[in-house]
């Protein structure tokens, strides 16, 4: 049994051994003459499919635009109006060479902090005219001591109004001071900001060693407002008197704040 096993394992060894042979002999014939290879055509260089894209912040290609993409539109000009301004004396005559200051209202901007739009010299006959952006003004006027405000309006652009007009009055130039103090013991507050609205624009100051204050060339107004501000002080409705048509005297009294300590807890009493 054993030699049989022996025998087909040397008789299939032999077979291979033919067989392989034979096979080399089929696939290559030694006595041909081998051909000689075809040169091989040169290769285009390679180009890319596309062009070396931009890289964006991030490191990334961004793509280009389109080729017929238009480049973005500008914007439209802003719409214009023209605003008015005439300039009148308290006895009603008109007032030729008054400066005149056309302010903006808006925009998040405080009254003490409000931009001057444009700026101007009223003509023989009181009157100043202003080219500017559509919007909400008030405008001040002044001359050799002299000084008003108009009120606050709108200039609308629309093709129904051509021109809005603001009249200022121009009078004296008007003087306010004061105190703030402590109202349980009249003691002066120092550094308390102070600030009045004589009608548009808004002043502002602080209160001296001895809670004194004073505004200067402030414009006249019927009603003026004021108030003031002080850490660790309530706030109060002041006092107000007129002496004279260009004095206005005021006086604050504080009460000092009382402070509570606590802690706020959820429904869950924490």
């Amino acid at each position: 049994m054993r030699w049989r096993s022996l025998v087909l394992v040397t008789s299939l060894g032999v077979v291979a051994l033919a067989f392989v042979p034979t096979c080399a002999c089929a696939e290559r014939d030694p006595d041909a003459a081998s051909p000689t290879p075809a040169p091989s055509a040169p290769r285009a260089a390679e180009k890319p499919d596309r062009a070396e894209r931009p890289r964006a912040d991030d490191g990334t290609r961004a793509d280009p635009p389109p080729a017929d993409a238009s480049p973005a539109s500008e914007a439209p000009p802003a719409a214009t109006t023209t605003v008015v301004v005439r300039v009148h004396a308290r006895e009603g005559g008109t007032v030729a060479g008054a400066a005149v200051d056309l302010h903006r209202v808006g925009n998040g901007a405080k009254g003490y902090e409000r931009p001057i739009e444009a700026s101007g010299t009223s003509g023989d006959d009181g009157v100043v005219r202003f080219r500017v952006p559509a919007g909400q003004f008030f405008a001040r006027a002044s001359r050799e001591g002299l000084l008003g405000a108009s009120g606050t309006g709108r200039a609308p652009q629309s093709a129904g109004v051509s021109e809005t007009t603001f009249a200022v009055v121009i009078r004296p130039a008007v003087r306010h001071e004061g105190t703030v103090v402590v109202a349980e013991t009249g003691d002066p507050i120092v550094g308390a900001v102070v600030r009045i609205n004589p009608g548009g624009l808004i002043s502002e100051t602080t209160t001296d060693a001895n809670g004194r204050f004073t505004f200067t060339n402030v414009a006249f107004a019927q009603d003026p407002a004021a108030w003031v501000e002080a850490p660790g002080y309530m706030p109060d409705s002041p006092s107000r008197k007129e002496p004279d048509p260009t004095t206005v005297i005021w006086s604050f009294r504080l009460r000092q704040a009382t402070v509570v300590r606590g802690r706020l807890r959820g429904p869950d009493g924490v």
